[in-house]
């Protein structure tokens, strides 16, 4: 089925309530691709592409509009993260090109972290990215944790194990078996 998120965008462009429910989650990603392919942009992103400098011609479709926002948005961003010598990739997004130039890359706590949990960071993540990340990451090892700790109070040749011991073994097998 369609997302909320998704039949609140594709009632905003014009199909109504009860046909946008009828889509699944791919079809609506397609419908709403299409509708912006076709409609026009509203005041919304004009407004938007004038207060970037850029021209905002009438007549211009939502997709358009919104992929030059999204250029001119990186462009400011990597102005920035230049001027800050603030290391990243070349495939970076604005998004994340906006997160790393307002909050900063990696703190060497944050990658401590990281490098404890055995994860690698990806590439272009600020902070903030990197903070929902790890704790993602913390939950899932918990849960596993949980569970395989419950497995072995049951098993009678695991009798005094500790979630440490079950936490070390985790991460030794997802760091020589990642399959």
């Amino acid at each position: 089925m369609a997302t909320a998120a998704q039949v609140l965008r594709m009632r905003s462009l014009g199909l109504s309530e009860l046909e946008a429910r009828r889509l699944s989650a791919h079809e609506a990603e397609v419908e709403i691709a299409r509708l912006e392919a076709i409609l026009p942009a509203g005041r919304a992103l004009l407004t938007k592409m004038q207060r970037l400098g850029l021209p905002a011609e009438s007549g211009i479709v939502i997709a358009e509009a919104k992929r030059r926002i999204e250029a001119a948005s990186l462009r400011h961003y990597l102005t920035m993260l230049e001027a800050r010598n603030i290391p990243h990739t070349q495939d970076i997004t604005a998004a994340q090109a906006e997160e790393l130039a307002e909050v900063g890359p990696p703190t060497v706590r944050q990658m401590q972290v990281a490098a404890e949990m055995e994860l690698e960071v990806p590439p272009n993540m600020g902070q903030r990215s990197l903070d929902r990340y790890l704790a993602e990451a913390a939950s899932a090892e918990t849960g596993a944790v949980e569970e395989f700790y419950a497995v072995a109070l049951r098993s009678t040749k695991c009798r005094g194990i500790g979630r440490q011991q079950v936490r070390n073994v985790i991460r030794y097998l997802n760091a020589h078996y990642p399959d």
